[in-house]
C-alpha cells in the first residue's frame, strides 16, 4: 500500500471512530443534567423515532404537559418497563391517553400525570443499535459490529511508519559525530584521527528504508478503550418499549406519521389569510384564528354549533348548516380579489341537493350577481372548482364524496393553474386556466349563487357539517395539502 494510502486509511478509521465516540458521548452526556436517556425497543414510533435510537427526555411538571408531546412514562401494562408515546388528550379524571405514532389506535391504558418522567426534547439516531441486538440475541449482526470496530482500530495505525523516518540503514549502528570532531581511526595503530568535514544543509526529506526507526503508536489502543467505556456509559440507557409493538401499522397501512399532530397546527404553519376553526358555542360571530382579525358573521337561522369536528385530534368543534338558510361570510370588502390562493374545507354530507362550500362573491349576503373562486358540490356528490377570467372554467372531481364521512377539499390557483385536491390527493388539473374575474367582494361559506355554472346543483345552500375553513394568498404544494389532510 502507498504511502498516501495508509495515510488516507488511517485518518478515515479515526473519523469513523470518533464519530461513533461523540454520538455515545452525545447520548450519555444529557444525563447530567438531571435528564433521562432512553434505547428505543420498539417500533411503534416509527418513521420519526427507530428501535435503537436514543431519546432524550427532560423532567417538567405535570402543568407543563401538552398533547403531541412525546411522553417518557412507566409503562402501565408492565411495571418494569418504560413506554415512549404520545400525548393524545387527558381523560376528565386528569390520567393521559397516550399514543403511538404507527399504531392503529390509542393505548388501551391511560397513564397517571406522575408516571411521567419527561419530555422528549433529542434524539441520537442508532447509536444504541447494538444494544437492541444483545436485546434480541442477534449475534451475528453484534460479531459484525465488533469485527468492523477492531478493523477501524487496527487501521489507525497504517500511518504509524510515516511518523518519524530516518535515513540511517542500520538503526544499531551509533550516530556519526558533530561536524568538526575528530572521526575514529578506521585502519587502527599508526594513522592520526581526522576531522570529518562540515555537512552542507539540505532541505531534502531523508528516504524511507526497511529499517525505518518508528515511535510505537497508541491511538488504536486509546480509541479502544474509550470506545469501550462509551458503550459501557450507553448500555446503562434505560430501554424504553412501546405498547403495539407487534401492530406497528397507520390507518393507512404505511410506515409513516403525520408532521403535524392537529388540523390547526398544520393549517397555521401555512400562514392563511382567514381561518374559522368553526368551534363557537352560538352562532353569531365566527372567530378568526389566523391572528389577522377577520372575524366572520354567521348568517340565517340555520347553524348549529357544537357538532363533532373532523380532527380527532383537536379539541374544536364544528358547525352543521341546513341546507336553507345557514351560511357564513366574511365582514370586510376585499377590494382586489387574489389571482394566486388556495381554499380549503372539511366537510360531512350525504346530501344529493348539492350547494356552495365555499367561494367568493360580490356581496355579503343573498345572493351575488359576480362569483367565482368556488368550491361546489353538484346533486351527485362531486367537487367543482371554479374560477371566472371571463369564461366559465371549472375543473370536477372524478368521484363523488356525499358519503356521509368526513372529506378534505382544497383548491389553488397560480400561474401553475388550476388544481383541485380532495382528502390530500390532486384529482383534477387545468394548467391553461391562470387568472380568475377582477371584482371586490367577500369570502362566503355554506351558500351563494351558482346560476351558470357547470352542473349547478338543485341547492345553492349546502345541508353538510363543515370544520376548520380557510382561505391563503398562496397556492400551497402538494406536500402541505397531504399534511393537512393526514393530520386529521
Amino acid at each position: 500500500m502507498s504511502q498516501w494510502a495508509r495515510l488516507v486509511a488511517a485518518n478515515l478509521a479515526r473519523v469513523l471512530l470518533t464519530l461513533g465516540l461523540s454520538l455515545a458521548l452525545w447520548a450519555a452526556t444529557p444525563s447530567l443534567l438531571g435528564w433521562q436517556p432512553t434505547t428505543v425497543m420498539t417500533g411503534s414510533m416509527q418513521p420519526r423515532i427507530n428501535p435503537g435510537d436514543v431519546v432524550i427526555a427532560r423532567p417538567v411538571p405535570t402543568s407543563e404537559l401538552r398533547p403531541g408531546q412525546v411522553l417518557l412514562v412507566d409503562d402501565p401494562d408492565h411495571h418494569d418497563r418504560l413506554r415512549l408515546h404520545r400525548l393524545v388528550r387527558s381523560n376528565l379524571d386528569g390520567r393521559l391517553i397516550l399514543r403511538g405514532d404507527a399504531n392503529p389506535g390509542e393505548d388501551s391504558t391511560p397513564v397517571d400525570p406522575h408516571a411521567v418522567h419527561g419530555v422528549g426534547v433529542l434524539r441520537v439516531p442508532y447509536v444504541a443499535t447494538p444494544i437492541l441486538w444483545l436485546h434480541n440475541h442477534a449475534w451475528t449482526d453484534l460479531a459484525i459490529l465488533l469485527a468492523l470496530i477492531a478493523t477501524l482500530i487496527g487501521a489507525t495505525s497504517l500511518d504509524r511508519a510515516l511518523t518519524h523516518p530516518v535515513s540511517s540503514t542500520d538503526p544499531s549502528a551509533p550516530p556519526p559525530p558533530p561536524a568538526g570532531e575528530p572521526r575514529p581511526n578506521p585502519t587502527g595503530p599508526g594513522h592520526e584521527p581526522t576531522t570529518r568535514p562540515p555537512v552542507e544543509p539540505t532541505t531534502q526529506t531523508p528516504a524511507l528504508t526497511a529499517h525505518t526507526v518508528v515511535r510505537p503508536a497508541r491511538l488504536g489502543l486509546i480509541t479502544a478503550s474509550t470506545m469501550a467505556a462509551a458503550a459501557l456509559v450507553t448500555m446503562g440507557l434505560s430501554p424504553a418499549g412501546a405498547a403495539f409493538a407487534r401492530t406497528t401499522a397507520n390507518t393507512g397501512n404505511t410506515w409513516a406519521a403525520a408532521p403535524y399532530f392537529t388540523c390547526s397546527a398544520s393549517v397555521l404553519a401555512a400562514t392563511p389569510y382567514l381561518y374559522y376553526k368553526l368551534d363557537e358555542n352560538s352562532a353569531t360571530t365566527a372567530s378568526d384564528s389566523s391572528g389577522n382579525a377577520r372575524n366572520g358573521t354567521y348568517q340565517g337561522t340555520g347553524t348549529t354549533t357544537g357538532s363533532p369536528g373532523a380532527c380527532a385530534r383537536d379539541t374544536s368543534t364544528a358547525i352543521t348548516l341546513d341546507g336553507s338558510t345557514g351560511y357564513l361570510s366574511t365582514p370586510t370588502l376585499i377590494s382586489t380579489a387574489p389571482n394566486t390562493f388556495t381554499i380549503e374545507a372539511w366537510f360531512k354530507t350525504s346530501t344529493t341537493r348539492g350547494g356552495k362550500l365555499i367561494g367568493y362573491g360580490n356581496t355579503q349576503t343573498g345572493a351575488s350577481t359576480n362569483y367565482d373562486r368556488h368550491l361546489y358540490m353538484t346533486n351527485t356528490g362531486q367537487i367543482v372548482f371554479g374560477v371566472y377570467p371571463g369564461a366559465v372554467k371549472s375543473i370536477t372531481s372524478p368521484a363523488s364524496y356525499n358519503t356521509g364521512t368526513w372529506h378534505l377539499a382544497t383548491a389553488t390557483l397560480s400561474t401553475a393553474g388550476m388544481k383541485l385536491y380532495m382528502d390530500g390527493q390532486i384529482v383534477a388539473t387545468d394548467t391553461t386556466t391562470t387568472t380568475a374575474q377582477a371584482f371586490s367582494g367577500y369570502w362566503r361559506i355554506g351558500y351563494d349563487n351558482l346560476n351558470g355554472w357547470t352542473t349547478p346543483p338543485t341547492s345553492y345552500f349546502l345541508a353538510a357539517t363543515i370544520d376548520d375553513a380557510a382561505v391563503y394568498t398562496t397556492a400551497l404544494t402538494a406536500t402541505q395539502i397531504a399534511d393537512h389532510y393526514n393530520a386529521r
